[in-house]
């Protein structure tokens, strides 16, 4: 019985030593799953932060070229009521002109 009994010792003693193996290589293979999803994680994110950044590139450059097609138009809109103004000032200019040509020389022509 005395021999059964070592037995028995030596083979909790192992047992224990075992689960004690175990539990190591369990954290171990924790920590490394932990430090490839890090690096997974870091990984995308770096990736989706490239992703924006490019888009807010494109955004950016989209809105500059909205910006120029605008100023374009306001520069067309501009020379065209200038042009507008103009011809109105000259329509008057030349009503006024004829009108005090009119009664300064008594020409009723026209």
């Amino acid at each position: 019985m005395g021999r059964l009994r070592e037995e028995l010792i030596e083979a909790l003693i192992q047992v224990e030593k075992d689960a004690r193996r175990l539990e190591e290589e369990g954290h171990k293979e924790a920590k490394k799953l932990c430090k490839y999803y890090r690096q997974k994680m870091d990984q995308e994110k770096e990736k989706r932060l490239l992703k924006a950044r490019q888009e807010g590139k494109n955004l950016v450059k989209q809105a500059e070229q909205e910006a120029r097609e605008y100023a374009q138009q306001l520069e067309k809109n501009k020379a065209k009521e200038l042009k507008e103004m103009e011809a109105r000032f000259n329509r008057i200019k030349s009503d006024v002109v004829n009108k005090y040509f009119k009664q300064i020389t008594g020409f009723e022509g026209e």
